[in-house]
């Protein structure tokens, strides 16, 4: 057989384009490995980052939670029960029991609804010296629970003995909690 002087180097450029193109896949493999081991990386570390984020969160919610206990349990004391319409009147008759004044107490509603929040209505008639009147105005404005004063009239009348008889008579609301929703 004869050799030609160039089938040596077609045979080293074979074997050169074969080790060159195995080189070009295994690179090209590794790179695709390195770029899917670097997802994989950033989509745990991302993960991590959001679960501990939820963590920090939740420590401060049940911290909040625990901070915030006594006053959400007095909050329920501000308010007046939309099936306690004996409390809201017992709530008026002790003003003038405490004053020594005469109290007259009219109008009383208590409205409810089918959200949390509901109103009591009462009118208040009294009479008395100026002192126990502005006990009755004083007592009112300080009761227990969240409540307002509207249409405030007073007036003086001469009275026994050239004393000053006092009248005083004002609308008293009261915010109520639905009975049902306080239970809960």
């Amino acid at each position: 057989m004869i050799k030609s002087k160039y089938s040596n180097h077609a045979s080293l450029f074979i074997l050169a384009l074969t080790t060159a193109i195995v080189a070009c896949s295994l690179y090209a493999y590794i790179w695709y490995q390195i770029g899917v081991s670097t997802t994989i990386t950033v989509d745990t570390t991302n993960q991590v980052r959001s679960q501990s984020v939820d963590n920090n969160q939740s420590i401060v919610l049940i911290k909040t939670t625990q901070n915030t206990e006594k006053n959400r349990n007095a909050l329920a004391s501000h308010f007046l029960s939309s099936t306690d319409a004996v409390g809201f009147i017992e709530s008026l008759e002790n003003i003038g029991t405490q004053t020594g004044s005469v109290i007259k107490i009219s109008s009383i509603k208590i409205a409810t609804s089918s959200s949390m929040i509901g109103s009591a209505h009462g009118h208040v008639d009294a009479h008395g010296s100026w002192s126990s009147v502005m006990k009755i105005l004083l007592l009112a404005e300080t009761l227990p629970n969240v409540s307002m004063i509207d249409n405030l009239r007073l007036s003086g009348a001469a009275g026994q003995k050239g004393n000053t008889d006092w009248q005083i008579s004002f609308d008293l609301d009261m915010l109520t909690v639905n009975a049902t929703s306080s239970t809960q």
